[in-house]
């Protein structure tokens, strides 16, 4: 184990965690922070952290998070001189002065149930035409205790099928908060004779592909929602047991994927297996990874960029040759190119700019996640739909410790923005009466 390293990061990050988290509550900056040193103190107590790679990328870590908290410092020093030297309307009101709890409009709830039904639509066509839901699948495996290897193999071939990344944004982003807004949050309160089915709809879409990560997304998104309108605007949303019971529906949901996926090592006691195995995923095997990948392309120089552009060109229409570091690593690994490990995010940063990949990155990244949320607690129609939309950017942005940018397109980073768009700009471009209120 690095213990300079060690020593160095925790000096520096922990106590500014602290003393971040103390004055401005959850916001992209700490929560990106939070899964930072979940990242870096998994790599320093893996099993591979003592390498002369895992000691290299302790040192980037240290670099990398200095530069983030400069850029946040920076951000707040600008932010604070922007507002004295212009207008009170960019400076905004309090945040519970600018709250509204107010039901939402009547374009807002069009958009809502337009981007549902088309969700819904897109999800159908997907399962339709690749071999079915593999969640139910599971479900019926694991009550009959049959058809495991069917689905490991049906999880496998999910990843080529076409269209799923471009899907994934409505079945994993779009869907899941909106159903979820209109079932618990929404003031103006609709039959649930509608919502409950399409709530379900949406947790069997949203597991359906077999993948764990995206459902942990989104819990995590709503715990930050649900804490974020309690402790800033006062709001319980879910009482206290409504949250453990869905909480332990949703643990009973990934441990029955994580069994029937085949992740589970003690077959001795397979609950006690999938939960080690959940566990080793959040704590072990990105950070294991990040090792493995950081070994990889450090003895290949420095690329200046052309890894990241070949992964942002996945954007595009057609297919690719480019073999990713995610596959390469995973070989390294596995000896097949049929999964992905992805690289930490500071680590690609160094394979793509070198020391600018850890110093200037960094600091843009910290300004920009800072400015965000400065510019949140300022906007003057904030309501639950707002903040809901917040609270899902303050998660797909903190969660980023692995992957290159395309990681922001993937988990849904510009669809969400596109979403406000619609539901905060859009609507005052049809009524320019309602603009600046």
């Amino acid at each position: 184990m690095n213990y300079i390293a060690l020593l160095i990061y925790s000096i520096i990050v922990i106590p500014y965690f602290v003393f971040y988290g103390r004055k401005n509550g959850i916001t992209p900056v700490s929560v990106f922070l939070l899964f930072q040193m979940t990242m870096f103190y998994g790599i320093c107590f893996s099993g591979q952290g003592t390498s002369e790679s895992a000691n290299k990328l302790q040192y980037i870590y240290c670099l990398a998070i200095v530069f983030f908290i400069i850029g946040v410092e920076f951000s707040r020093k600008y932010t604070f001189r922007l507002k004295r030297s212009y207008s009170r309307e960019i400076i905004g009101l309090n945040a519970t002065e600018s709250f509204s709890d107010r039901d939402t409009t009547q374009i807002q709830r069009i958009a809502i149930w337009a981007i549902i039904v088309l969700s819904i639509v897109l999800c159908e066509l997907l399962f339709i035409r690749n071999g079915g839901n593999l969640f139910l699948l599971s479900l019926r495996s694991f009550f009959s205790d049959s058809g495991a290897a069917t689905i490991v193999e049906a999880r496998k071939n999910y990843t080529d099928v076409n269209g799923v990344g471009y899907i994934y944004q409505f079945r994993a982003v779009l869907l899941p908060l909106l159903a979820s807004f209109i079932l618990f949050f929404e003031k103006k309160k609709t039959t649930r004779i509608i919502t409950i089915p399409i709530f379900v709809l949406m947790i069997i879409f949203l597991l359906g592909t077999g993948q764990r990560n995206a459902f942990v997304y989104y819990g995590l998104c709503m715990v930050i929602y649900i804490i974020i309108m309690r402790k800033e605007y006062g709001l319980t949303l879910i009482s206290r047991p409504g949250v453990i019971i869905l909480g332990a529906i949703g643990v009973a949901f990934l441990i029955i994927l994580t069994i029937t996926n085949g992740r589970v090592g003690n077959t001795d006691n397979v609950f006690n297996g999938a939960i080690q195995s959940l566990i080793n995923r959040v704590f072990l095997v990105n950070q294991e990874s990040a090792i493995v990948g950081f070994n990889y392309m450090d003895s290949q120089g420095t690329v200046w960029g052309y890894d990241w552009w070949k992964m942002l060109e996945q954007l595009l229409p057609g297919k690719s040759d480019y073999i990713p570091v995610d596959y390469i690593s995973y070989s390294i690994v596995y000896g097949t190119l049929r999964g992905t490990n992805p690289p930490c995010i500071w680590g690609s940063a160094w394979y793509n700019f070198h020391l600018l990949g850890v110093t200037i990155f960094p600091f843009v990244l910290g300004f920009l996640y800072e400015k965000l949320h400065k510019t949140a607690k300022g906007f003057a129609q904030k309501d639950r739909l707002y903040i809901l939309i917040y609270a899902a950017l303050c998660t797909y942005l903190g969660i980023w410790t692995s992957g290159t940018p395309m990681v922001l397109f993937n988990n849904g980073v510009v669809t969400l923005f596109i979403l406000r768009w619609i539901c905060y700009r859009m609507g005052n471009l049809l009524n320019p009466l309602s603009a600046g209120k």
